[in-house]
């Protein structure tokens, strides 16, 4: 059973990804290595902060319920 009140990562990275066709990517990978190496740090990065910005939003909603 899926949690709704967790973070979903996979669907955040999607949203980069939707809409460029797979030859691109592996265009991108062979042609600009470091770059991508790149653009997945700063993926990993913002959803990192995505994450803690969810989990404060989260911990914030509860604590004024009680």
């Amino acid at each position: 059973m899926k949690d709704n009140n967790k973070f979903n990562a996979e669907a955040f990275l999607n949203t980069y990804f939707y809409g460029i066709d797979e030859g691109t990517l592996i265009e991108m990978v062979s042609s600009f290595p470091e770059e991508f190496n790149r653009l997945c740090t700063l993926m990993c990065l913002e959803i990192q902060i995505e994450k803690e910005t969810y989990a404060k939003k989260s911990n914030s909603y509860r604590r004024d319920l009680c």
